[in-house]
């Protein structure tokens, strides 16, 4: 796997706080990958780590091949970045704003960047103080598309969006990241927006990444199977690798799987039972699972 990001046992405190434990997990090259976590997991503050912004206090990260403490002006060059807030001047107008920012990239594509505007509908001599919200989210992907990057890092960037908006951002990323070839990364803690767009998912939780997996395999083997034995059940097929947890529920038990569904399954097919059937789980259910924050409501 050609790898985009490679991050290596990252750790940060800030005072007494530890706010990423041990964190370690690539991103293949192409893909579009959800870092997924609740508001304050970790997620800035290691995509800050990615694009050189911040200094771990241990572990190492590579991007696009740079070593993003050594190399850091080199790695933004390659690297587009869309924040959760945009820190426009507000004064400027659009046109004004894509100069200046022309003026750092040397892959600048000017007709790309005119071409990105007529998209978003935006006019070059709007000011930025005019836009709303997600006119300047929008604003903040063209600018970041403008210079071809390689790599596209986008941090909560739907977050405060309403529906409609959050909707045509998606897939205006959605069909860039299609059309370019570029890697898409982006945190968020809207699952759905994982769901619409990525085909790669990180959960992190207080600090500590959970689970790194292609979305469609978590979500394959990420299941919950119910099933009631006749007598005991056995004691070495719950024990079996890939399944993460086991509940008692009445008269039967809730199996948790995080991998090896089909052989799982399989297995229990053979063992006496009264009642067999897998429980309906979405990847709302399959995050809770990880943050073990199920009943309280919040993802």
């Amino acid at each position: 796997m050609e790898k985009a990001i490679e991050i290596r046992g990252v750790e940060k405190r800030f005072g007494q706080r530890l706010v990423l434990r041990d964190v370690s997990f690539a991103v293949p090259r192409g893909s579009v990958f959800g870092f997924v976590g609740p508001n304050g997991a970790g997620k800035t503050t290691a995509i800050r780590i990615i694009l050189g912004l911040l200094r771990p206090d241990s572990g190492s990260v590579s991007v696009l091949g740079l070593d993003s403490q050594q190399q850091p002006i080199a790695l933004r060059r390659l690297v587009g970045y869309v924040a959760e807030e945009s820190n426009f001047y507000p004064w400027m107008r659009i046109d004004e704003l894509m100069g200046f920012h022309a003026s750092f990239y040397p892959r600048w594509d000017e007709a790309r960047a005119r071409e990105l505007l007529e998209t978003f509908n935006l006019h070059p001599r709007t000011r930025v103080r005019e836009l709303s919200k997600g006119m300047r989210t929008q604003l903040g992907l063209t600018l970041a598309l403008a210079h071809r990057p390689e790599l596209l890092v986008l941090d909560e960037p739907t977050s405060g969006l309403d529906p409609v908006w959050r909707r045509r951002f998606l897939q205006a990323l959605a069909r860039e990241a299609t059309a370019s070839g570029a890697t898409v990364f982006f945190s968020t803690h809207i699952l759905s927006d994982v769901e619409r767009i990525a085909d790669w998912i990180a959960i992190i939780h207080q600090g500590s990444l959970r689970v790194v997996r292609p979305l469609d395999d978590l979500k394959y083997n990420q299941r919950v199977i119910r099933v009631v034995f006749q007598g005991s059940p056995p004691a070495d097929l719950l024990a079996a690798p890939g399944i993460k947890a086991v509940e008692r529920d009445g008269q039967g038990y809730l199996i948790t799987v995080e991998d090896n569904f089909d052989a799982i399954y399989q297995s229990l097919q053979k063992a006496p039972h009264f009642v067999l059937e897998q429980v309906e789980q979405d990847l709302e259910n399959i995050f809770l699972d990880y943050t073990g924050e199920k009943g309280d409501g919040n993802a």
